[in-house]
Parts: structure tokens; sequence; C-alpha cells
């Protein structure tokens, strides 16, 4: 059998099933798009993105589109940064094909059956808050079309064509570049690889895989700034050094030599120190992660990706002088 699991609005994805369709209760139409709305608010200015506290505020007014509700923008909610270089949370009108995006919600979500429970291995978050706006001012915040292992892909597609028109900045009182806390790590994820285990790598189109398989897990170029937690390994635990927050650029190239990086040749060299970036997008969504040597073979691997090669530059990108380190 199968299990689902589902913790804070996490959902834990990567399995195959039979699926049943369902809708949940209509959205509520408010007076305004609200991101300082507490959920919203209390998931933007934390200082984890992938780590909702079980006191978490509840989200309110959050369903399926309502039929007679005629948007005409988009405000996306999203971690940002002021010219002082504080955090902020900022209120995006986005304009374009609305219509097409509003469709894209206004879709059957997919559970699995009472009768069938499900591992699903990968966490993905969805956005932290997405309004959709009328010619009124009046706004409706649909809940993310469900999948039985995660979300539904399409809306992002459907959003992504859309272009931002205005941004309202509210600073918080955290630096942008607080690293954050870092999640407990379970070993370094790594291991020894010989000749024979390696051949025939894989050399698939690693950026169509991941659009097909982890659309809403792995943020690529719309990536957020990202959080560096970097380890000491040893042969059964895996220890916090220290962590520390790239800049957007760094992010994005990060990313990108990762899902471009060759595969590694074999390796029979044993890591001591480890870096571990969770991928989230500046509106909250996402949940994968990428893995990084920082020693012995200096490979890299992540959801969906072999072991790569990436260049020295990744290397030092990570292992900078850290702006937090653990007592």
């Amino acid at each position: 059998m199968l299990a689902i699991l589902a913790v804070a609005g996490a959902v834990l994805i990567a399995c195959n099933g039979d699926s049943v369709s369902y809708r949940p209760p209509t959205a509520a139409i408010a007076e305004r798009a609200d991101c300082h709305a507490p959920d919203i608010e209390s998931r933007l200015s934390a200082l984890n993105l992938g780590s909702i506290d079980p006191g978490h505020p509840s989200a309110v007014g959050v369903g399926y589109p309502p039929r007679r509700f005629s948007p005409v923008a988009v405000v996306r909610c999203e971690r940002g940064e002021n010219t002082a270089g504080v955090l902020t949370i900022d209120s995006v009108r986005l304009e374009g094909d609305v219509e097409a995006a509003w469709d894209a919600f206004r879709v059957d979500s997919k559970r699995f059956p009472d009768n069938v429970q499900a591992s699903c291995a990968v966490a993905q978050n969805g956005p932290a808050g997405l309004w959709f706006v009328d010619a009124d001012g009046r706004a409706v915040r649909p809940a993310w079309p469900g999948a039985p292992c995660g979300f539904q892909d399409h809306p992002i597609d459907a959003l992504a064509e859309l272009h931002e028109v205005d941004r309202q900045q509210q600073p918080t009182l955290v630096p942008a570049d607080n690293p954050g806390v870092c999640n407990e790590k379970y070993g370094s994820g790594f291991m020894t690889t010989t000749a024979a285990e390696m051949q025939g790598a894989e050399s698939v189109d690693r950026r169509t895989r991941l659009a097909e398989n982890y659309a809403m897990a792995f943020p690529i170029e719309d990536v957020g700034r990202l959080q560096v937690c970097r380890f000491i390994e040893s042969a059964d635990s895996s220890t916090q050094q220290s962590r520390s927050r790239l800049t957007i650029d760094q992010s994005i190239d990060l990313v990108r030599e990762v899902i471009e990086g060759p595969p590694a040749p074999p390796c029979a060299l044993t890591a001591t120190r480890t870096a571990q970036l969770p991928l989230y997008r500046a509106d909250g969504s996402g949940g994968a992660r990428i893995d990084i040597e920082l020693d012995g073979c200096r490979r890299a691997t992540g959801t969906g990706i072999p072991f790569v090669i990436v260049p020295a530059t990744v290397i030092a990108a990570v292992s900078e002088t850290p702006q937090q380190t653990n007592p």
C-alpha cells in the first residue's frame, strides 16, 4: 500500500497510484489583497521558509475560485529586500493573461482514494500568499490544485506568463542577509562510487525532467536567495557548523551549474564537510534541495539530480566565511 504525508501545508511527493477528484470549499471574496494576513506574513518573515511552526496561523478564506468573479490582476506575496538591506514583505502586482491563470486554478484537485496509502518522498510547499484581484480591488485567494502526492504544475506555467507592473514593499525587522535557521540533517547523502556503478551515467535533459516531475518543488531561474547550511560529517552523524545566505545572482548561478553539471566520475573519497541548500522561490514555494561536498570528491547532487561535478566557483560560493556560526 501507498501513504500520503502532509504537514502544515508542506506535502511530500514522489509516488504513483489511482486518484479521485475533489474540490475544496469555495474561496471567500475579500475587500482587498493582503500580504500581511497572519499566515502569509509569518511564513515570509520566518528565518526558515521550509520549517512551519505548529503554531503557525491558519489561512483564512482560501478555496476553489468562485464562479462570479472576474480578475484583472494577480497579487503575489514575496520576500524581498530594500536598499538598506532589510528583508521586506512585497505585494507584487502581475498582469497579462490573467484569465488563463484563473482557469488554471479552476480545475478539480486529485487525491488518493480512501483505501490507498502513499509514501511521498520530496518536501513541497505552495506559495505563502497568492491573490486574484478584480477591477474593484476585491480579492480571492485560490487553493492551489492538489495532486495525489503534492500540487498540480499547470498553474506555475500560467503564472510565469504574467509580468510585474507594481511592487509595494513593507520592511521587517530582519536583515535580508540573515542566514536563517538550518534544519537537522541525517547523513551526508553522498557515497563512494566505482567505475561499474557510474557506467552509463544518465545524460538526459535534466531541466526538462525537473519541469515534468518537480516543477513546484524545484525552482530554477525563479529561485530566491538560497540559505547555505554547512555540516561536519562523521561516520554516523552530521553536525551543523555554520550557515549563510547567497545573493540572488549567486543562487541562480548555483542552481544552473548543478543542473548543467557533467556526471561525476567514480570516487573513492569520503567528504568530511558538506553544504545543504533548501530550494525556495521568493514566494515561499519549493522544497527540493541541493547537497554539495566541500572536500573529498567535491560533487553535487539534489532532488532528481545524480552526482555531478560543479565548477570551483560553486564550491567557493558555498564555502565562504559564514555570516553566523553555531555556538
